[in-house]
């Protein structure tokens, strides 16, 4: 995967984690880049800090590119299983 997709990934998770600490970090490991700022942005606000949500999403489809920025980890058969199990 590409190492910006990562970073990228990573930063936002910890800024989702400041705003709601009752979170785990697994669940949204899981969640697309596009779903992640989504997340982001729905917790923050959509101004201040972060900047604006569209010119965020443009810099970042522009970073990792369009199919990185919303494509889902894969997820095997066996993990799905188990996390309905638990």
């Amino acid at each position: 995967m590409n190492p910006a997709h990562t970073e990228l990934s990573q930063a936002i998770i910890d800024r989702i984690l400041e705003a709601k600490p009752s979170l785990s970090r697994e669940p949204l490991e899981a969640m697309s880049l596009a779903s992640q700022l989504d997340l982001l942005f729905l917790l923050r606000g959509s101004w201040g800090s972060l900047g604006n949500f569209s010119s965020t999403q443009r810099a970042i489809r522009h970073l990792v590119g369009d199919e990185a920025f919303w494509r889902w980890p894969e997820v095997t058969k066996v993990e799905v299983l188990e996390n309905a199990v638990n």
